[in-house]
């Protein structure tokens, strides 16, 4: 291929096994995201999260960041500690979405590292967001008013980085055995093409 040629388009089934892949990407970060549109939403309506009650459509945005604030710490403490597994589920997207070795690995890296802490880097994107006015410690103490709702679940989402001591030698694990495989049938697939060279066109 020259340099004015463009490079092959991906194939419809490989860009189907990539959504697959950003699907699951987006999935520790939910919560999150969900407290991040409350925040811009009540931002948005003229509400101070620091402020008093926010009630909009009949709803209250504290009541709605509070669950959500107490979901994105299940998360976070849940993939700190099992990121791993959810890693292992993602390799199979992976390998369809790429086809080189080199793009799988990185891909495979990316998303062992994600899995693991992508929940708690959220957790404080959001936190910052909307909760910037508060603090909270690791025992939990300093309770958090937002839009006058107060919660302490904030202080969990800093807390489950302690976990990183099992998840991320678990992906880290995960990782090592899937580049060997990916290693292995690269060399294989390149043995091959060495001594079955492919015909040139007549």
């Amino acid at each position: 291929m020259t340099i004015a040629e463009t490079p092959p388009a991906a194939s419809p089934r490989r860009n189907f096994w990539r959504f697959v892949l950003l699907m699951l990407l987006i999935v520790p970060a939910i919560p999150s995201l969900f407290l991040l549109i409350v925040s811009f939403y009540g931002k948005a309506a003229g509400c101070d999260p620091a402020g008093a009650v926010c009630v909009i459509g009949g709803r209250s945005l504290g009541d709605l960041a509070k669950r959500s604030l107490e979901a994105a710490a299940g998360f976070a403490a849940f993939f700190v500690f099992l990121g791993g597994f959810w890693f292992a589920l993602a390799l199979l997207p992976i390998h369809r979405a790429f086809a080189g070795a080199g793009a799988r690995l990185l891909a495979a890296l990316f998303t062992a590292g994600w899995s693991v802490i992508g929940a708690i880097v959220m957790g404080f994107v959001a936190l910052v967001n909307i909760a910037s006015h508060c603090s909270f410690n690791e025992g939990g103490v300093g309770t958090c008013r937002i839009f006058d709702v107060g919660t302490t679940s904030g202080h969990h989402i800093g807390t489950a980085i302690w976990g990183v001591m099992i998840g991320v030698p678990l992906a880290g694990l995960i990782f090592l055995v899937y580049a060997v495989i990916v290693t292995i049938v690269a060399n294989k697939t390149k043995q091959k093409r060495l001594t079955f060279p492919p015909r040139a066109p007549s």
